[in-house]
């Protein structure tokens, strides 16, 4: 949860993970945006699998 709300946070200029992408998207560096955008969704459907695997485990 904290990773996608910095991402969002990030995007509006808050700073974060979302400024990167912000920021490479303004000097049209679309390669490098795509790069950040994949790994931060890789990274969250990965963070989410290991919640839920850990919630079944202990419930």
């Amino acid at each position: 949860m904290n990773l996608r709300e910095s991402l969002i946070l990030g995007i509006v200029g808050a700073g974060g993970i979302g400024f990167y992408i912000q920021t490479y998207v303004r000097s049209f560096q679309y390669d490098k945006a795509a790069s950040v955008t994949i790994a931060v969704v890789v990274m969250v459907i990965a963070i989410e699998a290991i919640n839920v695997a850990l919630r079944r485990r202990f419930t």
